[in-house]
């Protein structure tokens, strides 16, 4: 009588871990990226519910999301999910999703990245008669 051969187990094929991004590294980044924005949690959980809005999917409640928001920024995992979200609300490409250092945001057009709009305030001294101070000078001493 003969054994049959023992059937080779093939090990399965390895697979990219699409669950959650790095940890701290891309809760720093997050973090960053909301406030080069200007937005506060609950605003980046609007955004993100607005990002959501586009493929038709839905996300949890406000206090939920904000939660979880705080979660990611203290570097638990962001699921692929929520990666693509966020790369739509921060309407950057999904690789560059917890790129370090983060891409700045968008500028809008007309206004070149690195300039803001400057007020200049012009004050006109006219000479004054009887007991004035010294003027001062360019470093602020008086003369």
């Amino acid at each position: 009588m003969t054994t049959p051969p023992a059937a080779s187990p093939q090990a399965p094929a390895a697979r990219p871990d699409r669950s959650a991004s790095p940890g701290p590294a891309s809760g720093l980044w997050l973090c960053q990226q909301r406030q080069a924005h200007g937005w506060t949690i609950p605003q980046m959980g609007r955004k993100l519910r607005e990002a959501a809005t586009q493929p038709g999917d839905t996300l949890p409640g406000q206090e939920c999301l904000a939660t979880m928001i705080r979660c990611w920024e203290n570097g638990s995992g962001v699921s692929e999910r929520y990666r693509l979200h966020y790369s739509r609300a921060l309407g950057i490409p999904p690789e560059h999703f917890a790129r370090i250092p983060a891409p700045m945001p968008r500028q809008p057009a007309g206004n070149p990245a690195g300039t803001q709009p400057v007020s200049v305030i012009v004050l006109i001294v006219r000479p004054c008669a009887g007991a004035c101070p010294a003027p001062l000078t360019a470093t602020g001493g008086a003369r």
